[in-house]
């Protein structure tokens, strides 16, 4: 029989060898093992730090958006000055024929910095400077306080004056206007040390009339109806102070456009600002 002894001890040797190497492979394979799992582990939480990262950013932004928006939603308080309030304003105002009142006055030519308008009353103070009258054809002045609505065809127009008018000029009533040549005025004036009752019919050149109030003190407390009417190319003015008894005060030719600008005017051309109260201002066509 061949001798097998050397072969025998040469792969007992291999196998005890191989023996012998397996608890080191299997050793590193396991350390390669953790620190692949390692390196995974740290990649996966690198990724969720990295999403809850822009997760929190997003939140920021979407809770900062959130927040502009609630800012610009919610209104910002205008404080109003104390000079223009009026007392106890109405919280469903009537006109003076009981139907419910709603404004119709829509647009602005040079619009006062100082303005109020609460419920049915529009209380102002002029701008120093402002007038509106036509001395001759090369004489002009237009730059009122007027605010305004279109309004077509034969109508009667009112509205409720009360004001601290005390300087010359001062002006606060209706206005009818086809543009700077064209155009009448009617309500309060001071003039003369007085407050007295104004129409300015303006055709070209301003045609200017002046009336003193019976009661100047009931007037400066409670206020002047004043009332418009147009018809057939001309007008009618009137004022009263109760909404029962009309004092006509003046009547002319007014052939103008069917279509005019129609609503309050004020003036301040020689001194200073001073409050004006425009209360209930209506209007109505005329049948």
């Amino acid at each position: 029989m061949p001798d097998n002894s050397e072969d025998e001890s040469s792969l007992s040797s291999e196998s005890s060898s191989s023996r012998d190497s397996s608890p080191a492979l299997e050793k590193k394979k396991k350390n390669k093992s953790s620190t692949n799992t390692k390196k995974k582990s740290k990649k996966k939480d690198d990724k969720n730090n990295k999403e809850k990262k822009r997760g929190d950013e997003s939140k920021k932004k979407d809770k900062g958006k959130e927040m502009n928006k609630s800012k610009s939603a919610t209104p910002k308080k205008t404080k109003i000055d104390s000079d223009l309030e009026d007392g106890i304003t109405d919280v469903k105002p009537k006109n003076p024929d009981g139907s419910p009142w709603k404004n119709p006055l829509k647009f602005w030519t040079n619009k006062p910095k100082q303005l109020n308008e609460i419920g049915a009353k529009c209380i102002m103070k002029p701008t120093k400077g402002t007038d509106i009258f036509c001395r001759t054809k090369d004489s002009l002045t237009d730059n009122a306080n007027f605010y305004w609505h279109k309004y077509d065809g034969d109508f009667n127009v009112v509205v409720k004056i009360k004001g601290d008018l005390n300087a010359p000029y001062d002006k606060a009533g209706i206005m009818l206007r086809q543009d700077e040549r064209n155009w009448c005025l009617s309500g309060l004036e001071y003039f003369g040390g007085r407050l007295c009752l104004s129409t300015c019919i303006t055709r070209g050149i301003t045609d200017w009339s002046l009336s003193p109030l019976a009661d100047e003190a009931a007037a400066r407390e409670n206020g002047v109806w004043i009332a418009i009417k147009r018809q057939e190319g001309r007008i009618a003015c009137f004022y009263s102070s109760d909404l029962t008894e009309w004092v006509q005060t003046r009547m002319g030719p007014f052939e103008v456009d069917d279509t005019l600008k129609v609503g309050i005017a004020c003036t301040c051309p020689t001194g200073e600002p001073y409050k004006v109260v425009f209360e209930r201002y209506s209007i109505l066509a005329m049948e």
